[in-house]
């Protein structure tokens, strides 16, 4: 299997490009790669960002599907499994992390566990406080990669 993970970034449109034609000339030579691939298994690609993709990829894949924004129940599994590794300090308000995290993709709720336990780790804690957590989620937010709207 051939992954290509955010292929937003060398796919981009070549509609309203603002460039000098770089740009195009990536994603004409993504296409016709993508056109002589002839490897046995999968060809995927991933995106956050669907729409910013030049509409001639889609029709080099079979199949295309969209994977939904995990429920509230999802995001707190996903926190419990991610940091299920390392010590977490009790008691956690699971029920407001997970609002925190509401509309926020898989990835993004995976991650904000990830930097919580870095950040306690690297805080010569071996225990990953709520306060951890919800300083990660506040980076995330603040780095504009959490929804606007919860």
């Amino acid at each position: 299997m051939l992954l290509l993970d955010e292929c937003d970034f060398i796919a981009r449109s070549r509609v309203n490009s603002n460039d000098i034609g770089e740009a195009s000339r990536i994603v004409n030579s993504l296409l016709q790669l993508m056109e002589e691939y002839d490897a046995p298994g999968l060809l995927v690609a991933t995106t956050n960002i669907e729409s910013s993709l030049d509409s001639a990829l889609f029709r080099r894949f079979d199949e295309g599907f969209l994977v939904p924004i995990p429920g509230p129940a999802e995001v707190e599994k996903l926190l419990r499994m991610t940091l299920s590794t390392v010590k977490v300090a009790e008691p956690i308000d699971w029920p407001r992390l997970v609002q925190q995290l509401s509309g926020a993709p898989a990835a993004m709720v995976v991650k904000a566990a990830q930097d919580a336990a870095k950040a306690a780790v690297l805080g010569g804690r071996k225990v990953v406080t709520e306060s951890n957590i919800r300083e990660a989620v506040a980076e995330l937010d603040m780095n504009g990669l959490l929804p606007k709207e919860k």
